[in-house]
């Protein structure tokens, strides 16, 4: 899969996206540690992350993620 996101692309992020609902499957989400990755999988509250590249971040809860990628500048 071609990556959606390069080094230095800047995102508009909503925090308040997963206020009031949960993450979806194919999500691109900002994590706390600065990650910018897909949700590919959920079980039991947890979001399994993936990069579009291949490269795996693993099972986050819902607390881990900062906000919703809604936008490419």
């Amino acid at each position: 899969m071609v990556p959606t996101f390069k080094t230095g692309d800047l995102v508009l992020v909503s925090k308040i996206s997963y206020f009031f609902k949960n993450p979806k499957i194919n999500d691109i989400v900002v994590t706390k540690n600065k990650l910018i990755k897909r949700i590919v999988r959920e079980k039991a509250g947890k979001y399994f992350l993936r990069g579009d590249d291949g490269g795996e971040v693993g099972w986050i809860i819902k607390s881990d993620i900062i906000g919703k990628v809604i936008y490419k500048l």
